[in-house]
């Protein structure tokens, strides 16, 4: 595996203490792995620690693999600083999520049901399991840009949002690997989006339809249809039309992404 970013944040005491003179531990691991710090500037790692780390990234730089973080990890970095100088009471009126005012200081909120709190520079489940960056990124993006708009009970298709056909591809792509994984198996479907709190809903065409309750102020809607000899099966993930108002277009791809993400894990784990 290679050392990137994260994974020297997952190694890190990870106390956000400060006093490596970054806003937070993240954003120091970025700062090591760009080479502008070293981790002797960790007060909290104890020497073998700090010489162990020292010598997996020196191995991953000889390697040639570069210093540079991932697209995913710089967005990220750039997320946890934005939350640094927020608000965190203003963003939980404006997102819909829990304040807490701590010590530490954190948002709560429930990602397709599943709770997590925000920390400032960090993304964890509440029962303690560490989040994926993708998660990470979509809740902080969710808790910074939201404005508290009302939904307006249009729903949408994602091409029919401002600004979208950039990244239409990137979303039907992924909708598209949820129509071939469950085609012919509609029941299947049917089970683990009732699993993952899908509510059917009935529609004039799709032959099954759900409702999620995607984030505090965002529902989804996931129609399916089941192929036949001449077609094959196909789906279509529908959003209110507010939802410019709490992510952006990246973000919105990330939203599709992690429920198509946690139906086929869903799936899988089904056997």
């Amino acid at each position: 595996m290679t050392y990137k970013v994260v994974e020297i944040y997952k190694d890190l005491p990870r106390t956000n203490c400060k006093d490596c003179s970054r806003a937070g531990c993240f954003q120091f691991a970025a700062a090591v792995h760009l080479g502008e710090v070293d981790f002797g500037q960790c007060p909290h790692l104890e020497e073998a620690r700090r010489r162990e780390m020292t010598a997996r990234l020196e191995a991953e730089r000889e390697k040639g693999d570069g210093t540079k973080p991932s697209s995913s990890e710089q967005a990220l970095v750039a997320l946890c600083q934005e939350m640094a100088r927020a608000d965190l009471s203003t963003l939980a009126g404006k997102s819909g999520a829990e304040h807490i005012p701590g010590p530490p200081e954190t948002l709560r909120l429930s990602l397709f049901g599943v709770p997590h709190f925000i920390y400032r520079n960090d993304v964890r489940a509440v029962d303690g399991r560490e989040s994926d960056i993708l998660v990470k990124i979509l809740l902080m993006l969710y808790a910074t840009w939201a404005n508290g708009a009302p939904v307006t009970g249009e729903w949408v298709a994602f091409k029919q949002l401002p600004n979208a056909i950039g990244k239409a591809k990137s979303f039907e792509k992924h909708i598209a690997r949820l129509a071939r994984h469950f085609e012919g198996r509609m029941d299947n479907l049917k089970a683990v989006a009732a699993s993952l709190g899908g509510r059917a809903i009935s529609t004039e065409s799709a032959d099954a339809a759900f409702e999620f309750q995607a984030l505090p102020a965002l529902a989804l809607r996931l129609l399916y249809w089941e192929g036949d000899d001449d077609f094959p099966a196909r789906a279509s993930l529908l959003m209110d039309a507010t939802i410019p108002n709490y992510l952006d277009q990246e973000g919105t791809v990330f939203l599709a992404e992690t429920l198509v993400n946690l139906l086929l894990q869903a799936d899988e784990a089904e056997g």
